[in-house]
């Protein structure tokens, strides 16, 4: 329950969590201010950036990487 809830896919277990989960919101509310935070840190654009930048570098060559990856700051 870190930022979300496995059920096996069958019909009364999702009936018995959702029945769980209605009686706790407050679980709820936290688990999905959790997977907000994983999603934002996880899979921004910046971060998105880094990791493309890092997967194709190899193939650029020395210094093709150096400078800002932000669109906002190479003008």
């Amino acid at each position: 329950s870190q930022t979300g809830w496995l059920v096996p896919p069958r019909p009364q277990p999702l009936a018995d969590l959702l029945e769980r989960l209605q009686r706790d919101p407050e679980a709820v509310r936290a688990c999905g201010a959790r997977a907000r935070r994983h999603a934002e840190t996880s899979f921004s654009p910046a971060v998105q950036r880094q990791r493309l930048a890092r997967l194709v570098a190899p193939w650029l060559g020395p210094g093709a990487m150096q400078g800002s990856l932000d669109p906002a700051e190479r003008g």
